[in-house]
Formats: C-alpha cells, sequence, structure tokens
C-alpha cells in the first residue's frame, strides 16, 4: 500500500482526502434518507388524517418520526383555523426547509467525482511528461525512469477513477430519490393545505 501511494506522487494525497470525504457523505446521505424514510405507523396517521378522520394520537406519531411527511402534517395541524394565505405559507415554508435539508450533501459528491477525474488526468499528465524528460539527453533509453513514469501516471488515474466512480453513482443514486421523493411531498403538502383551508372555511348558513 505504501508503495502504492509513493508511486502515485503528489496527486495521490488530495486524492486520497477525497476518497475520505465522499465516503463520509456517501455514508451520511444513507443514514439521513434511512432514518427519514416515513414508517408504516405515520403513514397509516397521515391517510387518516388526509381522509378526514384524525387519529387521537396523531401529534404524538408525529413527534416520534423524523420522516419529512411527519414535519408537514405538523405544520399542518398548527396551521388549523388560520385564512388559506397563512397556512399556504407555512406550508410551502416548510417544504422548502424539508427540500434544503434532502438536497444537502448530495451535489458535493458530484464535485468530488469531477475534482478526483481531473487530478488522477493531472497526475498522468505530469507523470508522462517526467518519463520523457528523464530520457532526454540519454543516449539509450532509461528504461527505469521510464517505467516509473508511466506507474505514476497509470496510478494516479485508477485512483482518481476509484474515487470518481463511486462519487458519481452515488451522486445519480442520491439525486434521483431525493427527486422521488420532492414530488411525492409536493402531492402530500397539496392535499395538506386542501385539508386546511376546507377546515378553516365557514360552513354554509353561517
Amino acid at each position: 500500500m505504501i508503495e502504492f501511494i509513493l508511486r502515485g506522487g503528489v496527486f495521490l494525497w488530495p486524492i486520497g482526502l477525497l476518497s475520505v470525504a465522499a465516503l463520509y457523505l456517501i455514508i451520511e446521505r444513507a443514514i439521513f434518507f434511512l432514518q427519514s424514510r416515513p414508517a408504516p405507523p405515520l403513514q397509516r396517521a397521515l391517510n387518516d388524517f388526509l381522509g378526514g378522520e384524525p387519529p387521537v394520537d396523531l401529534r404524538e406519531t408525529l413527534a416520534e418520526s423524523n420522516a419529512p411527511e411527519a414535519m408537514l402534517a405538523q405544520v399542518g395541524l398548527d396551521a388549523e383555523g388560520a385564512d388559506a394565505g397563512d397556512a399556504h405559507r407555512r406550508l410551502e415554508r416548510a417544504l422548502l426547509e424539508v427540500v434544503a435539508s434532502m438536497e444537502h450533501n448530495v451535489a458535493p459528491l458530484a464535485s468530488i467525482a469531477n475534482v478526483a477525474t481531473h487530478l488522477g488526468l493531472l497526475g498522468t499528465v505530469v507523470g508522462m511528461i517526467g518519463a520523457f524528460i528523464g530520457m532526454g539527453g540519454v543516449a539509450t533509453a532509461d528504461m527505469t525512469g521510464l517505467t516509473q513514469g508511466i506507474s505514476q501516471a497509470l496510478v494516479t488515474t485508477a485512483a482518481g477513477l476509484g474515487v470518481a466512480v463511486p462519487a458519481s453513482f452515488f451522486h445519480h443514486l442520491y439525486a434521483n430519490h431525493v427527486k422521488k421523493r420532492i414530488a411525492e411531498l409536493n402531492v402530500t403538502t397539496s392535499e395538506l393545505e386542501s385539508l386546511v383551508v376546507a377546515a378553516a372555511a365557514p360552513e354554509p348558513g353561517r
């Protein structure tokens, strides 16, 4: 392993730091998305609430959940009795906060993939340049210098791609997941807003 790092030259150090950052972001987002999944009890409570029959322990169920739907439903409950404009603003603000928390640390994975790839390519170019410069002025080809330069080029390329490929994969995976969840939350927000507005509307004849 040490020999591999030494062969890669100076460019392998920033690539190594990028690999640590990518691993942290991948694990952190995986834990976040797993913890923010709506559990079956929450889904049943929300279905009853949106159906006009909120369960007695609804607030308790919402408080125990980390799912974005729970936060939106809590805002919807707190907005009961408010006018349509106020309810819309509260739910819209809550939705923006939820979306921001879901998108957090996803885009940096794409940046890490791009930077790692470019560092690997830069290490390749520098390694090849060093190999051919080392051959300059030598009557016979110095195969040792040439192989060392090519080795550095190959190692940095492999290391850069080794970081870029999983970072890019998880970026696309998480970005698609966030896109799907945002679409679901938009529907939930619209249903909550309709429910709150309907509850605040005066009864006919009054």
